[in-house]
């Protein structure tokens, strides 16, 4: 089952129009790196499945403004 893992995520973002880039990672069975939505303003995902492991971790990162940050702690 782990080892079909990286076809079928692969597949299935394919499938969905989703651009798929691979990333070096000694540390993962695969990385990919997804946009989603595929449009040059999509965000873009990590999508890993690290060795000795069997899970899938799907992260993002996202920018907050300083503007953004006063919000929050003021509504904290």
């Amino acid at each position: 089952m782990v080892d079909d893992i990286e076809v079928r995520v692969r597949g299935w973002l394919t499938d969905e129009g989703i651009e798929v880039r691979d990333r070096p990672d000694p540390r993962a069975r695969f990385h990919l790196l997804v946009r989603y939505p595929p449009t040059p303003h999509g965000h873009v995902f990590n999508v890993v499945s690290p060795k000795q492991r069997s899970l899938l971790v799907i992260s993002s990162v996202t920018q907050v403004d300083a503007g953004q940050q006063e919000e929050m702690e003021r509504n904290s």
